[in-house]
């Protein structure tokens, strides 16, 4: 038998209406406190503005408890043990998307400074779509690039979006012109 690392949610908290942020931080706590020979190492919510203000709730509480110490690592202790808040990887994709979709996005490449924007994805999907026989991007459709057509929950979509294929097509592009 081998020893393996893994990995359990531990609690589920149904709530008619949403949860403040004051009570999600309290029941966390309690929740683990109450396990016994677990060792919590971190939290994954959704973007949702209520986990982030619980959040920033634990890191200050945290920071004033350790006086004098500087929270770089943007973690929170409960019991002593730091615990890292992580953001799910569909909302955080979905957030990037949305980020490019309301206007340009700036950001560092081999130390440069560059600009995206959501027309570089129009504008490639309609250079692929030129030849049917010759597409590079073929699991792209309209409802992947048009904003108008684009399905905002439809996670599979982002992230086809996203994808390896289409950034090395875009660089590709880029570069021969």
């Amino acid at each position: 038998m081998f020893a393996q690392k893994w990995k359990q949610p531990i609690a589920y908290f149904f709530t008619e209406g949403g949860m403040s942020a004051v009570d999600l931080v309290r029941n966390l706590k309690v929740t683990i406190r109450t396990l016994v020979g677990l060792h919590v190492v971190a939290t994954v919510c959704d973007q949702h503005g209520t986990n982030g203000k619980a959040i920033k709730m634990l890191s200050e509480e945290t920071e004033r408890k350790h006086k004098g110490t500087e929270n770089r690592l943007f973690c929170f202790t409960i019991n002593g043990e730091e615990l890292v808040p992580l953001y799910d990887r569909p909302h955080l994709l979905k957030g990037v998307r949305n980020n490019f979709l309301e206007g340009n996005v700036t950001f560092s490449w081999k130390k440069e400074k560059q600009i995206g924007c959501w027309k570089d994805f129009t504008d490639l999907y309609e250079l692929d779509s030129g030849d049917a026989d010759s597409r590079m991007l073929n699991k792209l459709t309209d409802s992947h690039v048009y904003k108008a057509k684009i399905k905002k929950r439809t996670i599979k979509l982002t992230a086809q979006v996203f994808s390896q294929r289409v950034s090395a097509t875009m660089r590709g592009v880029a570069k021969h012109g």
